[in-house]
């Protein structure tokens, strides 16, 4: 392909498939889909519409951008919810939050085709990459189910030792607040989401603002799988809402996937910081390593594959590559 071909598909002609648009207010707390009567923001693909003159943007949704007082609500009613364990969903026995998540499981399946269509619109994702990001994560949501299952037979049996007798029990933190990336916008929010609330943690979430359309189509969805109060779903300004929230203190563990410098300026605001529990990822330098007895044309194909997949936004994609000496100047 020319470097003029490689140009020309980054815009959608006449023949293209016709771009989503999904127009929302929403957010939901109190197990409710409320409508935000503010500000909204626009999305738009980075696949641009051909022009003769060059692109234009297309627009493919819009979201809304709450304040400070809707996201204090929804840490309020996530916390009121969990109640120091004593809320319904913390209080739950596993069986129960197992069948509701197992419910939600074949409920967002239904969604699937918006799902994937959304993710490819919004960042540029291609269709058997946001079909696999979304298969991938409904099997890591049962997976995940499985491993809990195990963790609860496990809690079941009598620990003995010299001298004593017990049983070892995990109870939930309180309220998590949950955020995902840009570049893998819903298989990263769920690796962190459903491991909460499948262990009687309330959540609030909030979605990232580039690539947060996929979500969109899902805030029913928790609205009528959980209990009021177990999940609250919003949008907008991470400055605005997430710092609002981590002020307030309400937030008992923070799970956060993007860059160390974001991570800090956001737990450091906590009342508490010494009593924050933290799930993050971030940055990493991930390396090639060549031997020098590699296959040299393999491996400048993998390597150049492994840094450039997904325009190298993949979180394991080689960022350095080490050689020995002796074959770097082949």
């Amino acid at each position: 392909m020319t470097e003029a071909g490689t140009f020309d598909d980054l815009f959608a002609g006449a023949d293209s498939p016709k771009p989503p648009f999904l127009e929302s207010r929403s957010y939901m707390i109190h197990g409710e889909m409320l409508k935000w009567p503010g500000e909204t923001e626009t999305v738009y693909s980075p696949v641009m519409k051909k022009l003769a003159d060059g692109g234009e943007a297309i627009p493919i949704g819009t979201f809304a951008l709450v304040d400070e007082k809707v996201s204090l609500e929804a840490a309020e009613c996530c916390r009121k919810a969990f109640n120091q364990g004593r809320g319904e969903w913390p209080a739950m026995k596993a069986e129960g939050r197992i069948k509701a998540v197992e419910n939600f499981v074949r409920k967002i399946k239904e969604k699937r085709d918006e799902i994937v269509e959304l993710i490819m619109w919004e960042i540029c994702k291609s269709k058997p990459d946001a079909e696999k990001e979304f298969d991938r994560t409904m099997q890591y949501v049962l997976d995940t189910i499985v491993d809990y299952k195990n963790e609860q037979n496990k809690e079941s049996s009598v620990v003995a030792a010299p001298g004593y007798m017990a049983k070892i029990r995990r109870v939930p933190l309180g309220v998590v607040m949950c955020s995902s990336p840009t570049n893998y916008p819903y298989n990263e929010l769920y690796t962190t989401l459903i491991p909460a609330l499948l262990t009687g943690n309330c959540a609030v979430v909030k979605v990232p603002r580039t690539g947060g359309l996929c979500h969109l189509p899902t805030f029913e969805l928790f609205a009528e799988c959980f209990p009021a109060g177990t999940v609250a779903m919003l949008t907008g300004k991470g400055r605005t809402v997430m710092q609002t929230i981590m002020k307030s203190g309400m937030v008992d563990a923070f799970a956060f996937i993007g860059s160390t410098k974001a991570a800090i300026d956001l737990t450091k605001v906590h009342p508490r910081p010494n009593r924050l529990k933290l799930c993050l990822g971030l940055e990493a330098k991930n390396p090639g390593i060549v031997f020098p007895d590699a296959d040299i044309d393999l491996a400048v194909a993998e390597c150049t594959t492994g840094s450039t997949s997904y325009n190298g936004m993949r979180c394991t994609a080689i960022k350095i590559i080490y050689l020995h000496s002796s074959i770097k100047d082949e």
